[in-house]
């Protein structure tokens, strides 16, 4: 059986990383690339997603927060992946 990991886009790549904010984007897959929109919750707003012109955004957005900061950012198993810890 084949294991589909990328339902929506093809491999995300990194377009920026600081200390505060990690941004990826994907191409979406051609049965998607009309979609345009944002998604993003009250609870977790450190978290984005962006839809449009074919591609998605995700953005990890630690600005402001001052107790957290990413250590590493990086894609693997074709899904990006943010580290990051809680700093004073």
């Amino acid at each position: 059986m084949q294991r589909r990991f990328l339902p929506l886009t093809a491999p995300a790549q990194p377009v920026a990383a600081t200390a505060d904010q990690v941004v990826f984007t994907a191409p979406l897959r051609p049965e998607f690339r009309d979609c345009t929109g944002s998604a993003s919750a009250e609870q977790m707003a450190m978290y984005q997603a962006e839809f449009a012109g074919g591609q998605v955004r995700f953005t990890l957005n630690l600005l402001g927060d001052g107790t957290r900061e990413v250590l590493a950012s990086r894609v693997s198993v074709d899904r990006p992946y943010v580290f990051w810890r809680a700093v004073e």
